[in-house]
């Protein structure tokens, strides 16, 4: 059985994916792959992304985008990402672990390696 691998945005980038979320690697081409998301496939540019070989189990730590309008203002500057279902939760202190409100998975949390936004569309 082949390997799976996971991809997840490594910038600000408008391209149909939620920040700090991994998703599963189920095509690939010289410059661009293409990654399983809300039910469909979406290809990618290879320089907007990193890459793991294998399902992630940590929470991705995402710093709010201050154009984010759309998220609940009571989550501060930052929230969490799920690896497991990829809703995000908000953020209290700095937990070692979290448990995700709706599906019930406890990971730990990926605190050494969050998701900085940048500068959007860059």
């Amino acid at each position: 059985m082949a390997s799976e691998h996971w991809a997840r945005l490594s910038q600000d980038k408008a391209c149909g994916l939620r920040r700090g979320a991994w998703y599963r690697v189920v095509g690939a081409e010289q410059d661009s792959v293409v990654l399983a998301a809300g039910g469909g496939e979406i290809p990618v540019s290879r320089d907007v992304l990193e890459f793991m070989s294998s399902r992630p189990a940590m929470w991705s730590v995402v710093e709010r985008n201050r154009g984010s309008i759309s998220l609940q203002g009571r989550w501060g500057r930052r929230y969490a990402v799920c690896p497991s279902c990829r809703q995000r939760q908000s953020l209290t202190g700095r937990p070692r672990t979290l448990r995700r409100e709706k599906c019930n998975d406890l990971f730990e949390v990926s605190w050494d390696k969050p998701f900085i936004v940048g500068n959007p569309g860059s």
